[in-house]
């Protein structure tokens, strides 16, 4: 009895599947001896048409552990935020809320000077030093945008040591976050603090006391 075109056709079909799997085998294979894949389609006779068989190409997996380069890299940013914490800490907050950073020797803000409004980065040094003191409620108030740059300083400085000294890509689970959903928020909140430091400054509330 002969084969009907159903038949036939589930057979080939079948044929190009196990072809298939055959072909994603091999390259999981090769893939994980460390050696590349030959991107060649195989040719597979479907309905009377040649056609050819998708390869799905599987990306080299990541080390599991940071390399010497990298883990220096988070070593200097730790080091880096740490050196910026106890700054904050040797600086004395100026209690009119602006200026404190000119005990690190740098120059007054000529933004204000000439205008008499706080710049965006008004009061962010002396947000910085209450912070270092424990004064979490005297930093949002002189500059909520400076509060929350002292807290990603020592989340820097404590994900960067712990990267530096294990290895381990931790900093790799922001992918799971899309960007927009935290930089849109830093970018709102940095305006926000800097209209929050022009009202309070205006009105002549600037520092805390």
């Amino acid at each position: 009895m002969g084969t009907c075109p159903r038949q036939k056709g589930e057979r080939r079909y079948y044929r190009t599947l196990l072809r298939c799997r055959s072909i994603c085998s091999v390259g999981y294979r090769t893939q994980k001896a460390g050696r590349a894949l030959p991107l060649v389609a195989a040719p597979v006779r479907l309905g009377g048409m040649d056609q050819s068989v998708p390869l799905i190409y599987a990306p080299r997996p990541r080390s599991a552990r940071v390399l010497l380069a990298g883990r220096l890299l988070w070593l200097a940013s730790s080091l880096g935020c740490l050196a910026v914490l106890v700054v904050a800490l040797v600086v004395h907050p100026d209690r009119s809320g602006v200026g404190s950073h000119r005990q690190a020797g740098f120059v007054s803000c000529q933004f204000l000077d000439q205008s008499g409004v706080p710049c965006p980065t008004c009061g962010m040094t002396t947000s910085f030093a209450y912070f270092a003191r424990g004064q979490v409620v005297g930093s949002l108030y002189v500059q909520p945008m400076g509060a929350v740059l002292a807290v990603l300083s020592g989340m820097t400085f404590w994900g960067g040591l712990y990267i530096a000294l294990t290895g381990r890509p931790v900093y790799r689970m922001l992918g799971f976050i899309p960007a927009r959903c935290y930089l849109i928020p830093l970018f709102a909140l940095f305006v926000l603090g800097w209209a929050w430091k022009i009202g309070i400054h205006i009105t002549g509330h600037d520092g805390w006391r």
